[in-house]
């Protein structure tokens, strides 16, 4: 009905249950309040841009929870040097700027071409917020004796890929760790943390004891 639509720039049509459903998760909220170094988020978009609008308020929302994030909106048009700086190559994109360290999330300027990415704001933002503001850490997956799978195949058991998914907008990289990997020698420097999840293989003395020696 005439309720759930919006029109702007001539005729197009904007669905705005695709707005309602744009809101902060409680995970997002828990990574700005815990934010301990300024972040700016600035919006690259035109004057009188409904995508730009629509955005908006997400943002102010997480504003409101640490003084730490600062939301702006600049028209890259207007101000193409400092769009460089930030690496805004044009307008429809939102850059997370910390220090010199700037993370961009493309949507676009038409609203038609912009719905699609904006239901996936939450989690992009996310996930471009930890890479901003962390280092890597990496996450390893043991393999070769039979574990759950973080790339499951059908035929396989209950895999991993949401964990492997979950990682990854915490700012791991996640790796695979097995007997050709050199398990056998030691767990290596770079890990965070290493899963070993359901293995129904026997594992060698060797393997066994660069893990103990990892823990």
């Amino acid at each position: 009905g005439f309720a759930n639509y919006v029109a702007e720039e001539g005729n197009e049509k904007i669905d705005l249950r695709t707005y309602r459903s744009m809101q902060a998760s409680d995970a997002t909220l828990e990574m700005v309040r815990n934010l301990s170094e300024p972040v700016t988020v600035t919006l690259f978009f035109p004057p009188a841009n409904d995508v730009a609008r629509s955005i908006t308020p997400y943002f102010e929302d997480l504003a409101e929870v640490s003084d730490q994030l600062t939301v702006q909106r600049i028209d890259r048009d207007m101000q193409p040097k400092k769009a460089k700086e930030m690496r805004a190559r044009k307008n429809g994109t939102v850059v997370i700027t910390v220090g010199e360290k700037h993370e961009t999330i493309t949507l676009a300027v038409k609203p038609n071409k912009a719905r699609g990415k904006l239901k996936k704001l939450d989690g992009d933002f996310q996930k471009k917020l930890a890479k901003a503001t962390r280092e890597q850490k990496i996450a390893y997956f043991v393999t070769g004796h039979g574990e759950r799978s973080t790339s499951p195949r059908a035929e396989d058991l209950p895999g991993l890929k949401v964990v492997k998914e979950l990682l990854q907008r915490m700012n791991f990289k996640v790796k695979k760790l097995g007997p050709k990997d050199d398990l056998g020698n030691q767990v290596p420097d770079d890990a965070t943390v290493v899963f070993l999840v359901g293995p129904t293989g026997p594992m060698l003395e060797p393997e066994l004891r660069s893990l103990v020696e990892f823990v």
